[in-house]
């Protein structure tokens, strides 16, 4: 673990550098910028290092001999691991959260003053949300074998798509005026227009078996770690490296954070929550701060910082942090309030439905939303995603009863057989 540990700390000490060096002057010329990047990259690893070190005096001082423990999960009694039901509801407000600073231009602000760096704190938490599901997805299926069951599993993904879809363009006919020609429907219905997610999900599906292989043929843990630190340095890095690493490796990433479930599913990783949370916090804070020292030629946010624009950054090592702090705060989560427990289930059931569901009701309300800029509109963000959410949550459970009720004599005659 302590190789790997040091590795990680190096991807750590370039992002932070890459973050920080416009605001740190060091005596190079012009032109000279990438002296300077290795230079601060050099110093903020033994920064890193002292920390460590600080942290695991603390940690003694505690009883304690290590600041983060990590160790075989034991196997669980209860079936439902109420944690990732609290994870997959914080990916499912993601997924609106951060459609609203698409929709309401917060990529055309400049990013200037307290409350847009608010802004920006919020963009880089909640565009976490696919790396969230794709991390939940490799909790749950890595040790899907190549067997009809798996591949069943797909269906019902289809099917949900194909019900939603349906229902959207309906929708798209009734309210928004919208002519359902052949090509349309063809794009929505077969080309996953209305949800790219699903596509991309189908194709992990079909190629989770090879690699679960792959992953359960590792049997030493610090392989495992040496694994995911292999595929951040090809999706991730590649930004902080000045393109060494090339961009067309970046498509890895969605195994990237399949593995990192898988991880997170066979070790339970113990961090001290409040630090944990201060870690979360730290992460957000300079992610922000370099996205405000690194604006874009019109001084507003640069899709590019320390991230492939392509692909919206869900491959950019803070995406990896903020994505893994999140989960290891959230996965040991636990209370013995029934309703609690029941409500974020709830959530959890209909989460693929509701992501699809979302942007219907995008739009649906933003056309209906008087602002004049982004500063406007963006106090009343909890009030205009909560009815998204309370919207698609409704009909996605109404789109599950009817399931329900379409399949119920399916299984009873099957069970009579």
């Amino acid at each position: 673990m302590r190789s790997t540990k040091y590795i990680f700390m190096l991807f750590l000490s370039m992002y932070i550098s890459a973050c920080i060096s416009p605001a740190v002057p060091l005596p190079v010329g012009e032109g000279e910028n990438k002296l300077k990047y290795i230079a601060l990259s050099a110093v903020i690893y033994l920064v890193l290092m002292l920390c460590d070190r600080l942290l695991l005096a603390v940690a003694h001082i505690n009883g304690n001999s290590v600041w983060m423990d990590i160790y075989e999960r034991p196997l669980r009694e209860e079936k439902r691991i109420y944690g990732l039901d609290v994870v997959r509801f914080f990916a499912v407000i993601s997924v609106p959260s951060i459609h609203f600073m698409g929709l309401t231009g917060f990529y055309t602000t400049p990013l200037e003053g307290l409350p847009m760096f608010g802004a920006v704190c919020a963009r880089w938490l909640f565009i976490c949300c696919v790396p969230l599901f794709l991390t939940l997805t490799g909790y749950f299926k890595h040790k899907n074998g190549i067997n009809a069951a798996h591949y069943k599993s797909i269906f019902a993904v289809l099917a949900t798509h194909i019900a939603i879809t349906c229902l959207r363009l309906y929708v798209d006919s009734r309210y928004h005026g919208i002519e359902l020609t052949r090509e349309y429907v063809t794009d929505r219905l077969v080309y996953f227009e209305y949800g790219w997610y699903v596509k991309l999900y189908i194709g992990i599906m079909l190629l989770a078996p090879f690699f679960n292989l792959i992953w359960s043929a590792i049997k030493e843990r610090s392989h495992k770690e040496l694994l995911i630190l292999t595929l951040i340095l090809l999706c991730s890095m590649g930004p902080l490296t000045f393109d060494i690493i090339p961009s067309s490796w970046v498509i890895l990433y969605v195994f990237m954070y399949y593995f990192i479930g898988a991880y997170l599913c066979e070790y339970e990783i113990y961090i001290n929550k409040w630090l944990n949370l201060a870690l979360l916090f730290a992460a957000v804070a300079i992610t922000s701060c370099g996205s405000f020292l690194h604006t874009g030629t019109d001084g507003c946010f640069n899709w590019d910082f320390a991230a492939y624009g392509s692909n919206s950054g869900y491959s950019s090592l803070p995406c990896v942090i903020i994505t893994f702090l999140l989960v290891t705060l959230l996965i040991d989560a636990d209370t013995g309030f029934k309703p609690i427990r029941t409500a974020f289930y709830s959530f959890s059931v209909v989460s693929l439905e509701m992501y699809m569901l979302s942007q219907m009701f995008d739009g649906i309300i933003y056309p209906k939303l008087n602002f004049d800029s982004f500063m406007d509109i963006f106090p009343r963000m909890p009030a205009v995603v909560g009815l998204i959410v309370l919207l698609s949550y409704i009909v996605s459970h109404i789109k599950r009863l009817l399931f329900f009720i379409i399949s119920a004599p399916l299984y009873i005659f099957n069970k009579k057989q």
